[in-house]
């Protein structure tokens, strides 16, 4: 008998403990009252390295179906500065600018209230957020890297490292790979640089202040880890394929055969499982500092570049 109370107490304990543990791992998860329907990203990276200056603006449009009525929209969203927050009613168009927001850095959240009746059920809301944050130099979320040319002159560029959960340091957003979500992004560079993006450039680029901003075509719904984009001094090669390799000239020499065997290779495998590749274009950059081998992006691959070129 002492011996089944035994189990029976161990039992419990063990229950309890994993009741905790769920309610503990819930705090990190996204409530389900709400979902993103789509996104408009503008994003500017601003590198200074006279003044120490490595930070980036940014302002981010996400238009979302409420579930279920909530007073409070919770978002992802890490070491970023908050300036300001719109809020529309997409149904009825009623507008507001609410300062009603908090991060809670612990729990990698933005929490934002609206005034009464709050988010109401079945209806669709446009957020409008403005921010800015630090180019990172961990090779996590937006990040600057560097390199020297053939003058030996630092270089640096931007670019972006989202998964498994990074997203949330570059834009606030649904940082889960439950939501996927079309992206309309636009990337604000100088007159000497390249932008690249999952996409296509979506028309002629125009003239933003003293920046260029490329719009890139809206992708298909995909989760936010596989986001990505760059902007850099890089060259690649004026061939008419669908893959294209971005690096320094450094390694422009290399890039032909590389393009040449990828293409032969997708082609094969498209061939091989019937299943065409669901893209316009995909891209290879190069990147000097890689926390990994390579990241699947869709339209936009990212390697560490000493394991890329010979």
């Amino acid at each position: 008998m002492l011996r089944i109370l035994f189990l029976i107490s161990c039992s419990c304990v063990l229950a309890q403990g994993k009741i905790n543990e769920d309610e503990k791992m819930d705090v990190f998860r996204l409530p389900n009252n709400t979902q993103p329907t789509s996104y408009r990203l503008q994003i500017t990276p601003i590198i200074d390295p006279l003044n120490n200056n490595f930070e980036f603006t940014g302002e981010v449009v996400i238009n979302i179906l409420v579930k279920y009525s909530t007073p409070v929209l919770t978002l992802n969203a890490v070491e970023l500065n908050i300036q300001t927050i719109e809020i529309k009613n997409i149904n009825n168009m009623a507008e507001s600018i609410t300062n009603e927001f908090k991060l809670v850095e612990k729990n990698e959240q933005l929490k934002i209230t609206i005034e009464e009746p709050g988010f109401i059920a079945d209806q669709q809301y446009e957020v409008k957020i403005k921010y800015s944050g630090e180019l990172r130099n961990d090779m996590i979320g937006f990040y600057r890297s560097s390199y020297k040319n053939e003058k030996s002159e630092t270089k640096w560029l931007s670019v972006t490292q989202f998964e498994p959960t990074y997203a949330r340091m570059a834009f606030p957003c649904y940082d889960e790979p439950i939501f996927k979500t079309p992206f309309k992004i636009f990337i604000m560079r100088k007159d000497t640089e390249i932008s690249l993006s999952n996409m296509p450039k979506d028309g002629v680029p125009f003239q933003v202040g003293n920046y260029i901003c490329d719009p890139y075509k809206t992708t298909d719904p995909i989760a936010t880890y596989l986001v990505a984009f760059s902007v850099s001094e890089f060259l690649t090669t004026t061939t008419d394929q669908k893959i294209h390799v971005y690096t320094h000239k450094e390694y422009l020499d290399q890039v032909t055969y590389i393009e040449k065997k990828a293409n032969t290779l997708l082609n094969v495998m498209e061939i091989y499982t019937n299943i065409p590749y669901p893209y316009p274009k995909m891209d290879f950059l190069a990147v000097p500092d890689f926390s990994s081998g390579a990241m699947e992006n869709w339209g936009l691959n990212t390697y560490r570049y000493k394991m890329f070129f010979r």
